[in-house]
């Protein structure tokens, strides 16, 4: 996101919550978590306690995302996350 000129704050806190988002985006109000470790097969395979860790996790950030109408993007591919907050951030002036 520096690459691309795009401000953002290292694991902040969602609202009244605990939990801890990967990357905020201010301008666009939007809490981003990159899901890497849910892509590694070698995770999957070789440590399935700590993939459902993971799993379990991300979904009950998500839920309550949702629950609370919080502007959020979660991704497994990071090239993918990236163009998608690019995109974004160009569409907001």
């Amino acid at each position: 996101m520096k690459e691309n000129n795009i401000y953002y704050e290292y694991e902040k806190k969602y609202p009244n919550n605990k939990n801890v988002s990967d990357f905020f985006i201010p301008k666009l109000k939007l809490y981003v978590e990159y899901m890497g470790m849910i892509k590694s097969d070698y995770i999957k395979t070789n440590h399935p306690d700590i993939y459902e860790k993971y799993i379990t996790r991300y979904n009950t950030k998500e839920s309550y995302c949702i629950e609370n109408k919080i502007n959020y993007l979660f991704e497994k591919d990071y090239k993918l996350l990236i163009n998608k907050i690019i995109k974004l951030y160009g569409n907001k002036n």
